[in-house]
């Protein structure tokens, strides 16, 4: 069966496209020769005059194709930036609820305490926000950590978990953190914080959610600065709005963004 004929415009555009895409290879083409009429041309004015006309020809057809490509640069660098802006947005948001969060658990004491939050993904757990009253606390360490390691991979598992009393002296906490929350001796021995009791819960959407967005995690200096009594607090915090609600959309949401979100961890 025979095709159907082009209309008048369908032609037209078609042209068109086929003139721009060539604009890109006549340009030069043009400057080229017009250089070459240039170059011999300047004792014989029957060669001198078109190398002048070509060259100009050339310049001129180029320089049509230029705004478009640059409208498309600009395009791109826009979308670059308010990709990074909206990016920037939630994580001031992410910020401001941790901080809220931090108010509501008023028996931790956030000067030897922080908290972490991280988001899934196939390749683990990334770090997203961290608070601490504490600025050295507050400090961003590992970019990622795997699925099946410490409190924030059991968390993620059963939707909690809770470790206390780690030693004091650093050689016997790296050795009893490594057994405890099956994390391999050599990342225990270079993390900064020497966390004595961790607790950790999972961020559900909601309550009949099939994915959880991530894992919130609060580490304490002292040995029982966190414990089972912070875990049941949390709970309650994740049964009563707005926070926990907030702060699951906010981690879904950076989970979006993830290619462009900076990742540190614990």
């Amino acid at each position: 069966m025979p095709g159907r004929t082009p209309s008048g415009d369908e032609r037209a555009r078609h042209v068109a496209a086929a003139l721009l895409a060539a604009s890109d290879y006549l340009g030069p083409l043009l400057t080229v020769a017009g250089a070459v009429g240039l170059a011999f041309g300047a004792g014989n004015l029957w060669v001198f005059i078109p190398g002048i006309v070509l060259a100009i020809a050339g310049v001129a057809v180029s320089s049509k194709g230029v705004p478009a490509y640059r409208r498309l640069e600009e395009e791109c660098a826009r979308m670059r930036d308010q990709s990074a802006g909206r990016t920037r947005n939630l994580h001031g948001i992410l910020d401001g609820v941790l901080r809220t969060t931090m108010e509501l658990l008023p028996l931790v004491d956030f000067s030897q305490s922080r908290i972490s939050v991280y988001r899934h993904d196939d390749s683990g757990f990334a770090f997203l926000g961290r608070v601490s009253r504490s600025t050295s606390l507050a400090q961003p360490g590992r970019r990622r950590c795997p699925e099946s390691e410490g409190i924030i991979g059991r968390a993620w598992d059963v939707g909690w978990a809770s470790i206390k009393d780690l030693p004091a002296s650093r050689d016997d906490w790296d050795k009893e953190c490594a057994r405890r929350c099956g994390m391999d001796i050599g990342v225990v021995r270079a993390l900064r914080m020497q966390s004595r009791s961790v607790v950790g819960i999972r961020l559900d959407k909601n309550p009949s959610a099939q994915q959880p967005a991530g894992v919130l995690v609060i580490e304490s200096l002292r040995r029982a600065g966190v414990d089972g009594g912070t875990i049941d607090e949390l709970k309650k915090l994740v049964l009563k709005p707005p926070v926990p609600s907030l702060l699951a959309q906010v981690v879904l949401a950076l989970n979006d963004d993830a290619a462009s979100t900076p990742e540190h961890g614990r």
